[in-house]
C-alpha cells in the first residue's frame, strides 16, 4: 500500500507541476547563467554578428510561437518607445505588457531584451540559438535595467553581475 502511494504522489506531482503543453522548445529546458557559466554566455555574445532590429515584426514567427507555448496565451510585446501597460493593472485600451528595448538578429541567434510591465519592473534578455526555424538552445534572465538599447548595454550589464538570480524566468 505504502509503496502505491509513493506511485500515485509521484505521478500527481509530476502531473500538477509539468509542462502542461508540448512546445517546440520546453520551457524548463531555458538555461538561465550562473556564476559557474555565466562567462561563456558573455563570450558567446560577444561573439555574434548581430542586425539590430527596431520592429516586433522581425521576430521569427517560430520564437513568438515558443513564447505563446511557454505563457499559455496570445504573447504580445509593443515596439520600442510604443505605449504598454508598464504595471500589472490593465486598462481599458488592448495594449501589449511588455516593450522591446533591444534585439539583434542572424541567422542562427537572436538576442532580445524588453521590459515587461509589473511591479516591480522586469526586463527580461534571452538569447535564442536557432536552426532551420527549429530553436536548439535558450539562455533567459532577469533585470531590472531598463536602459538597454544595444547588445554593448547587454554585455555591460552581464559583466556587472556578480550573482546571478536563481529564480524561473517570468517571461
Amino acid at each position: 500500500m505504502r509503496t502505491l502511494t509513493l506511485i500515485l504522489l509521484l505521478f500527481s506531482s509530476t502531473f500538477v507541476f509539468g509542462q502542461k503543453r508540448n512546445c517546440s522548445f520546453a520551457y524548463r529546458s531555458i538555461h538561465r547563467p550562473n556564476s559557474k557559466h555565466s562567462h561563456k554566455l558573455i563570450e558567446t555574445i560577444d561573439t555574434l554578428a548581430l542586425k539590430t532590429c527596431s520592429r516586433v515584426e522581425d521576430i521569427p514567427d517560430f520564437i513568438v510561437k515558443a513564447f505563446e507555448c511557454w505563457a499559455g496565451y496570445d504573447w504580445s510585446i509593443a515596439n520600442a518607445g510604443s505605449p504598454y501597460y508598464e504595471t500589472s493593472v490593465a486598462g481599458p485600451e488592448p495594449l501589449p505588457t511588455r516593450q522591446l528595448m533591444y534585439m539583434g538578429l542572424n541567422d542562427h541567434y537572436l538576442l532580445i531584451a524588453y521590459k515587461r510591465g509589473g511591479v516591480p519592473l522586469h526586463c527580461p534578455t534571452i538569447l535564442f540559438k536557432f536552426e532551420n526555424n527549429k530553436i536548439l538552445d535558450v539562455w533567459c534572465w532577469m533585470g531590472v535595467d531598463d536602459t538597454i538599447k544595444s547588445k554593448e548595454d547587454i554585455l555591460e550589464y552581464c559583466r556587472a553581475q556578480r550573482e546571478w538570480p536563481r529564480y524561473k524566468p517570468d517571461l
